[in-house]
């Protein structure tokens, strides 16, 4: 199974479809609720409704999710929502899921689970009628969202950073680690500079900002016992307290010590300043929890 306590938590939905095809005869038992076996569709929404919430059972990979909502609907071909997915002559069933969840993985899984249980459902509740003609076709995907492979395009103009040591002990141990993370994520680093005296700083914030750099990131002298925030919000013309919130809340989920930190983000002038924490783990964090969240208000700001 793929490693994702560094995910985030969002809003996921998914959206899955299957088909049972069968000949007049069978199609016309279902219709009017003649199968030997009684009326078909409340046994197959059970079932579905069952095999979604056993899918991390039957799929090694599959990570367990909290099923928020899940609905599962039946047309006729020759229903209104059922015309459209079945060609001219074709007799069936359409099987249309829709799941909700929060979580940090997507629930498309167990919505194309649930359609197909409930289309193999269908298929043994007709068995009776003798039809060797029942196909259980078209099961996929019809739509997910949520996660960050729905976050809307980023300019590239965005992707650049200035990174700002503010302790030589933090070098060799967490600026690869950053610098690694700015890779992955397509973000060109501008410059990066130890700083060994905090009253320096402002004078090279402020050098930075002159020059529109999207991004500045400071790293260490965060826990609650340094001057850090004292030297820079008189430089913050705008606090992100959401940035804040969001990397205090992922943080601390994961490492509760992280409580002691005493961060900051907002903008000067069209640059996004960010403090993260002097620690490998704490730093990861923190970037995970706001990216590719944090150019939201960029783009905003730069409008």
């Amino acid at each position: 199974m793929n490693y994702i306590t560094n995910k985030i938590s969002t809003y996921r939905t998914a959206t899955a479809s299957a088909k049972l095809l069968c000949n007049e005869t069978t199609f016309l038992a279902i219709k009017n609720n003649t199968l030997p076996k009684g009326s078909p569709f409340d046994i197959c929404l059970a079932a579905g409704l069952l095999a979604a919430k056993q899918t991390p059972y039957l799929i090694p990979h599959c990570h367990p999710v909290i099923l928020d909502g899940l609905k599962i609907e039946f047309y006729l071909s020759d229903s209104t929502q059922g015309k459209p997915h079945f060609n001219q002559g074709e007799f069936g069933v359409w099987v249309k899921g829709f799941g909700k969840c929060v979580g940090r993985t997507g629930i498309e899984m167990e919505v194309i689970t649930a359609v197909s249980i409930s289309a193999i459902t269908l298929y043994d509740l007709l068995k009776p009628l003798g039809s060797k003609d029942l196909i259980i076709a078209d099961i996929k995907l019809l739509e997910k969202t949520g996660g960050r492979s729905q976050q809307k395009p980023i300019e590239e103009e965005l992707k650049k950073a200035v990174l700002l040591n503010l302790s030589s002990r933090t070098v060799d141990r967490i600026t690869p680690i950053v610098i690694d993370f700015f890779t992955k994520h397509g973000i060109e680093l501008i410059h990066h500079e130890i700083i060994g005296n905090l009253n320096e700083l402002p004078e090279k914030i402020n050098y930075w900002t002159k020059k529109e750099i999207p991004l500045l990131f400071t790293i260490g002298q965060t826990s609650a016992n340094h001057d850090l925030c004292k030297i820079l919000e008189p430089l913050i013309e705008t606090k992100t307290e959401g940035i804040v919130h969001a990397m205090y809340h992922h943080g601390y989920q994961r490492s509760p010590e992280s409580i002691d930190s005493n961060l900051l983000a907002g903008f000067i002038k069209k640059s996004l300043l960010i403090t993260l924490p002097g620690s490998s783990g704490g730093a990861t964090e923190c970037l995970e929890a706001i990216f590719p969240s944090l150019f939201q208000p960029l783009q905003k700001r730069r409008k």
